[in-house]
């Protein structure tokens, strides 16, 4: 039943919950209004969260752990979008779909979405496109560092970045290496 966890994290990111919970413990009651949520169902969710060291909570309150404060908008490595991303209707449906791309070693998301696919879908709904291009960039953010230290880029003269969505990654090889 781990998809009820994953769903249960989509859900947390799409209502900004992390954004809610204050530093010091915050009570379930405040983050239920301040989220437009139903106390009980609110805490129930939490709870799910918790057992797996997304937030912490006791009967009444919820505190943040290492974890769910990646979930924070203003974190610096913010995943928020990227677990958002993973609840989109074009991620979601493409995996209820995971049988036939088994069985046949094609993508899902032209099959669940045979007008567009996925590039199409996201043309299609951009609200959802920019979850997606939020996620890729948050996602960027934390292999950076890696990616720097594993890399020796200092006797390459060029370097593309096909598909760079922002340009994160190139800037930062760049701006280490500007030659």
């Amino acid at each position: 039943m781990s998809y009820f966890v994953a769903r249960a994290l989509h859900v947390a990111a799409d209502l900004g919950l992390a954004d809610l919970v204050a530093e010091a413990p915050t009570a379930i009651s405040a983050v239920a209004r301040a989220a437009q949520c139903e106390e009980r169902a609110l805490a129930r969710l939490l709870r799910v969260l918790s057992a797996q060291g997304i937030f912490d909570t006791d009967d009444a309150t919820v505190r943040h752990t290492e974890a769910s404060r990646l979930l924070r908008s203003d974190h610096p490595y913010s995943l928020r979008a990227f677990a958002q991303m993973f609840g989109l209707p074009v991620m979601w449906r493409s995996a209820e779909a995971l049988t036939h791309s088994i069985r046949t070693g094609e993508a899902a998301a032209p099959v669940v979405f045979p007008e567009a696919g996925f590039w199409g879908y996201l043309a299609d709904n951009p609200e959802h496109a920019r979850i997606f291009d939020a996620a890729m960039a948050s996602k960027t953010r934390g292999q950076i560092a890696g990616i720097l230290s594993s890399y020796d880029f200092s006797g390459v003269a060029s370097v593309a970045d096909i598909g760079g969505g922002r340009g994160l990654l190139l800037s930062a090889i760049v701006q280490r290496h500007p030659e």
